[in-house]
């Protein structure tokens, strides 16, 4: 049976969609966002959002949002949105995603003495707490 070469094009681009979206390992949470912000420091400010923190495999995944401070060469900064997995135990974090876009080298890593993370790591395990 010979198949029009436009139709097979269509099927195949069809089945590639599908597997793109439906093969994601990434969750996906939506509902109201509640952001909690961390202290401020001269590099940014951090916040994180209480409604997304959800328990996987012992450990604990965030939504984060980080604005980096203005500065005279950066007048104007977007925030960046990271999905952050936090090992409580060991006071590690990995970034999962940065905007939407999944990492694909996720490394533990601790904070090095970033104020920010380190707060962000501290609040959300307190929070995260009862999981």
């Amino acid at each position: 049976m010979n198949f029009p070469r436009s139709l097979m094009i269509r099927i195949f681009s069809i089945i590639c969609v599908i597997l793109i979206f439906h093969g994601s390992t990434e969750e996906v949470y939506a509902g109201p966002v509640q952001w909690i912000e961390v202290p401020p420091t001269k590099e940014g400010n951090q916040w994180w959002d209480m409604g997304s923190v959800r328990e996987k495999n012992n450990k604990l995944r965030v939504l984060t949002k980080y604005k980096q401070a203005k500065s005279d060469l950066n007048e104007k900064s977007n925030p960046i949105l990271y999905v952050m997995d936090i090992d409580c135990e060991k006071n590690y974090f990995r970034d999962v995603s940065e905007n939407g876009i999944p990492k694909f080298k996720k490394d533990w890593k601790s904070s090095q003495g970033d104020k920010l993370i380190n707060e962000v790591i501290q609040q959300v395990c307190q929070y995260g707490s009862g999981y």
